[in-house]
């Protein structure tokens, strides 16, 4: 039961932590205060500021589930395979896949934030 409970909040730490220093930051710079909002331009940066942090944790937190997921799904079809052995290699390949995705999925998070608050 620990071992589970430990797995799951590895699966939540990143992206929740995340999601909160986001709104930290944002905070501490006055987008999130939505006192401030006097025209387009305030309103576009409290809505970047609090729906940006939401879609990209959530969908780490998306990626993350699914990366476990295929993880175990390896490890069942390898062992109804007699094939258990491989499993570290395919973990590897996974592990490159994931990281490929990460980097992308900052670099297009970071690009598309930049072009809706210019």
């Amino acid at each position: 039961m620990k071992n589970n409970k430990n797995a799951v909040l590895h699966v939540w730490m990143l992206p929740l932590l995340f999601v909160l220093a986001c709104f930290t930051a944002c905070y501490l710079t006055g987008s999130l205060d939505y006192r401030s909002i006097t025209d387009e331009r305030s309103q576009r940066d409290f809505n970047a500021a609090l729906g940006m942090p939401l879609i990209i944790g959530y969908l780490w937190l998306a990626l993350r589930i699914l990366h476990r997921r295929s993880g175990k799904r390896i490890a069942d079809f390898l062992v109804q395979t007699n094939q258990l052995s491989q499993y570290r290699q395919h973990m590897k390949t996974l592990e490159k896949k994931l990281i490929r995705h990460v980097i992308l999925a900052a670099t297009l998070s970071i690009a598309i934030t930049l072009v809706y608050l210019i």
